[in-house]
């Protein structure tokens, strides 16, 4: 599930996140840990991405993909020691320390423990177990419709293995229609325009009083349907393996659900609280029965940061 924030307003009006945190809770939602995330100066965004890695008893790790840029581990052991520095946007790159230029969001081990990372600039970036960052895969229709935001942002790898599968909150390729995507690009050391395809397409109404379908969250049943978490009308899409949407699943107290994650056959949403003002009554996360067992997400023993 998402990591949570602790932001203060800063300049502009834009989110100053000076601490973060990430919560921890045992299968019957009881808050049991909570880590804090010491955020470099100036850091205008939050956390997202979790990742779990298999490496054993005291050397297993929790990644967090810090949105500025960054990659950090939390020990998960006995004294393992504060939150650290795994890996960051290479400073080579020109796309260091500004989020406007690169956002780190979700994070998705392979196999052999390369991390897969979605920035919404937009690329894909490929970070190897030894936390070297490179630019993976960029193509223009991975743009979102703001330029600097609206791109890429969930990503999960599908039951074959060989396809990633990433979400387009808001794209700029069938603008003015602020459409949603999901595309996948076939995991292959350096795929081309050809290795990426359309997987679905929510379309927005042409209605400007309806909040359009913004795609966020992914999760895969162990069946190949993805889940998928629509910011806007606050609903779970389900897309059968062949792309198309089967049902969707609503509750008044979804709000701006983000996180998507299963837990045996019940799927854990969180909400996001995107929308303006903060409103802690919505700050939960929800388990819903959804008939069907979650894909094992990919646990590679990996080294220890």
């Amino acid at each position: 599930m998402p990591a949570t924030s602790s932001p203060t307003r800063g300049n502009g009006g834009h989110l100053n996140s000076d601490n973060e945190r990430v919560f921890t809770y045992d299968q019957g939602g009881a808050l049991v840990d909570t880590t804090v995330v010491d955020t470099a100066d100036n850091s205008d965004m939050g956390l997202f991405g979790l990742a779990l890695d298999g490496n054993p008893g005291p050397k297993h790790q929790l990644f967090v993909a810090d949105m500025n840029g960054r990659i950090l581990t939390v020990g998960l052991g006995q004294h393992a020691g504060p939150p650290k520095v795994f890996s960051q946007v290479p400073a080579s790159t020109g796309l260091a320390g500004n989020w406007m230029l690169s956002m780190w969001n979700d994070l998705v081990f392979d196999k052999t423990g390369n991390l897969y990372v979605p920035d919404d600039k937009p690329r894909i970036w490929r970070v190897a177990p030894d936390g070297t960052a490179q630019i993976w895969f960029t193509d223009p229709r991975l743009t979102g419709l703001f330029g600097f935001a609206g791109g890429p942002l969930g990503g999960r790898i599908d039951p074959t293995g060989k396809w990633l599968y990433i979400s387009i909150t808001i794209a700029a390729e069938f603008a003015p229609s602020p459409d949603s995507t999901i595309y996948r690009i076939r995991l292959v050391d350096n795929p081309t325009a050809a290795d990426m395809q359309l997987v679905h397409r929510f379309v927005a109404s042409s209605d400007p009083t309806v909040a359009p379908p913004q795609a966020t969250g992914l999760a895969f049943s162990k069946a190949g349907n993805l889940y998928v978490s629509l910011l806007g009308p606050n609903q779970i899409a389900v897309l059968d393996p062949a792309g198309n949407e089967v049902r969707r699943i609503s509750d008044p107290r979804f709000f701006s659900p983000w996180g998507l994650a299963f837990l045996g056959n019940k799927l854990l949403v969180t909400n996001g609280d995107l929308e303006p003002g903060d409103h802690p009554e919505a700050w939960k996360i929800f388990k819903v029965d959804v008939g069907e067992t979650g894909l094992p997400l990919n646990r590679p023993r990996v080294p220890v940061n």
